[in-house]
């Protein structure tokens, strides 16, 4: 492990310095020249991706690990393997905002990344390494190591990775990945090799533009890579229908198999393209939609779909391809068909379908469709530390009306919708009912989302829970909240 952990998640082992100035000596060692990251993820058939709404950055996490979004601040995340112990002294990676202290908004980022350590971190003495890299996206960043001592002293160390980004604010914010455990240093690198921000909302960069074309360019080969791939003799000699830009790096495809209409999910990376997932066939409804912006979109990006339009030919180029309407523009947008809802009592609120009707239960959110099923929110706590967190989870889920609770918080699973993360659980799946309860953290509270679907054929084996109408539509909600 790291000889210290960074104030992230564990605040206490280090004392940020605060408007004040230190004088150092440094020992530069530079790494000299430009690299551009080598990322592994490619071999990787499930990535996910953490994004966070606050400051508008987002980085992808390999499948079997998980993460905690700092709760007080939502300023970042600390990320560690699904395997390892639920505790933030088991997360290995952080990333998080950070603001430099005022003496030294002026100086360039360049040159702050040189003393930056020094000036944040107690114990920090001087540079010891500086290494200029490149991301997928194209932005710059400087990975670092620094010299360092321990609290009581002593020799000189070199400590585990910390590596920089521009937040190009005003204030002269930073973007830090902190490396916490050196055998993770392989997740490290891929981690920030995936690192962007958000371009602003209706945004279309030129970016776009390019990424089609290396699609369009590439796709006679890439399309072999689909496991439902278009045949010789689909519509538009093999190409896509419709490209559909859910972030800037993944995208949602549409081709002809030869028969029948098929949507797959893929992302864009400095090394081509590649395969995520099956996105479903012949046609994408609004809950369908929503869900896969949900997984792979990314805050504060508008969609942005572009469509076939030249004659069927052999011959085809990238400028065949223009925008249109966006999927979600397609299938109806939560604003337009959709109601707010706000607690005060959170400062939260989130959107919920208009054939919803709310009811009168006091305290709390509860709506019901024409069909008795059943969408709400609360919210239990406070809460002080993890052991009265896991306690407020475990007594507040009661199974099936039978008084028993949960047992074992591993008995939540931690699910990531629209960059925060829940404890999800089954709460019932009895006489035609199937109830799950989503737990979200905000602040020392917790806000409960849940729904109650009936008319439910409870006792087929292969019920496919995730797809029940009622669950889809309590996750597209999920994706709407605001704090």
């Amino acid at each position: 492990m790291a000889p210290y952990k960074r104030g992230f998640s564990a605040p206490l082992a280090l004392a940020l310095f605060s408007g004040v100035s230190l004088v150092v000596v440094f020992g530069y060692l530079f790494s000299g020249g430009r690299q551009s990251l080598p990322n592994q993820f490619q071999n990787s058939a499930i990535l996910k991706t953490y994004q966070n709404a606050r400051y508008g950055f987002a980085v992808n996490y390999p499948d079997d690990w998980t993460f905690r979004e700092f709760p007080d601040t939502k300023d970042g995340a600390g990320f560690r393997p699904v395997k390892s112990p639920d505790d933030p002294a088991s997360e290995s990676i952080t990333v998080a905002l950070r603001t430099r202290v005022s003496a030294d908004v002026s100086m360039p980022f360049a040159e702050y990344v040189k003393v930056a350590a020094a000036r944040e971190i107690q114990g920090f003495e001087s540079l010891a390494s500086i290494e200029k890299i490149t991301t997928d996206s194209g932005l710059t960043g400087y990975k670092t190591t620094w010299n360092y001592r321990g609290p009581a002293g002593g020799p000189l160390k070199i400590s585990l990775p910390i590596t920089y980004f521009d937040a190009k604010d005003s204030k002269g914010d930073t973007v830090q990945f902190s490396l916490e455990d050196a055998k993770d240093e392989a997740v490290y690198n891929d981690m920030i090799s995936t690192f962007e921000f958000s371009p602003a909302a209706g945004a279309l960069s030129g970016n776009e533009r390019v990424i089609l074309g290396a699609l369009i360019a590439g796709w006679p080969q890439f399309q072999k890579t689909i496991p439902a791939r278009p045949v010789l003799g689909a519509t538009k000699w093999n190409y896509p229908n419709t490209v559909e830009f859910l972030s800037p790096r993944n995208l949602l495809i549409e081709y002809d198999d030869g028969h029948i209409s098929r949507y797959s999910i893929i992302r864009e990376d400095s090394n081509g393209f590649i395969f995520v997932a099956d996105a479903g066939e012949n046609s994408l409804s609004a809950a369908d939609w929503h869900s896969l912006q949900a997984g792979y979109g990314l805050n504060g990006y508008s969609p942005v779909m572009f469509e076939y339009t030249g004659s069927q030919g052999e011959t085809v180029s990238a400028s065949d391809w223009q925008v249109i309407r966006s999927q979600e523009q397609s299938t109806g947008a939560v604003s337009s068909d959709w109601t707010e809802y706000a607690d005060a009592s959170l400062d939260l609120s989130f959107y919920y379908p208009s054939d919803f009707k709310r009811q009168n239960v006091g305290a709390g959110f509860s709506a019901l469709d024409d069909n008795g099923n059943e969408i709400g929110e609360r919210h239990i706590g406070p809460y002080s530390g993890e052991t009265e967190f896991n306690s407020l989870l475990l007594n507040d889920v009661i199974f099936d009306g039978s008084g028993l609770h949960p047992t074992s918080i591993s008995q939540f699973k931690k699910v990531s919708i629209g960059g925060r993360e829940f404890y999800k659980i089954r709460t019932e799946r009895f006489e035609g009912v199937l109830s799950y309860g989503y737990y979200l953290p905000l602040g020392n509270k917790i806000a409960v989302f849940s729904f109650t679907a009936r008319g439910v054929d409870w006792t087929n084996p292969n019920l496919d829970e995730e797809s029940n109408p009622t669950h889809v539509i309590l996750r597209q909600i999920l994706t709407t909240i605001q704090t």
